[in-house]
């Protein structure tokens, strides 16, 4: 229970967007998902992290989270412009996320639609999306709850986005 997680025959299984993994005693991992490394990294860097805050509702930027600051460019040109462009690109990709991976929409000013994603049970992210208007280019931000800092390392919150927008981009290609 403390990160979000359940013991079933002698296996640990966390959700990740709406899928469980199972990880037995040695550390394998076993799902109905590809097991791929930005996903078998960072799952098993939350599963050993010392410390699981609750989370807060409180929303803020990738560069605000500890160590985040050193990371932002590369965050930037591989997870949120990417993102942007596949927005743009495919103007209800976001909205399909919502029901593919489990998210929930909310409100948040200066976003025409805002996705509420749990890639790891107390890791949240907060995708917000302004589209093209007149002269104004669109725009894309992900914030983080503020446990994430706590609860993951930021080289693990760095590869678990960059997997996710990796994986969107093939989600768009096929579908």
């Amino acid at each position: 229970p403390l990160i979000g997680a359940r013991i079933e025959t002698d296996k640990l299984l966390i959700n990740s967007l709406g899928k469980d993994f199972a990880i037995d005693q040695q550390g394998n991992i076993i799902s109905e998902c590809h097991i791929i490394p930005w996903i078998q990294a960072p799952l098993l860097s939350y599963i050993t992290h010392k410390i699981h805050s609750e989370i807060t509702g409180r929303w803020i930027s990738f560069r605000e989270l500890k160590g985040g600051i050193d990371w932002q460019n590369l965050f930037t040109s591989r997870c949120e412009m990417p993102l942007k462009m596949l927005a743009d690109e495919n103007p209800g990709f976001l909205e399909d996320l919502i029901d593919i991976f489990m998210g929930t929409t909310t409100q948040w000013y200066e976003a025409d639609i805002a996705l509420i994603l749990h890639p790891l049970p107390k890791i949240p992210i907060l995708i917000c999306y302004q589209a093209k208007e007149d002269d104004l280019d669109s725009k894309l931000t992900i914030f983080f709850d503020e446990c994430c800092g706590a609860n993951l390392h930021i080289k693990s919150i760095f590869t678990l986005c960059s997997g996710l927008v990796q994986m969107f981009a093939k989600i768009s290609e096929h579908h």
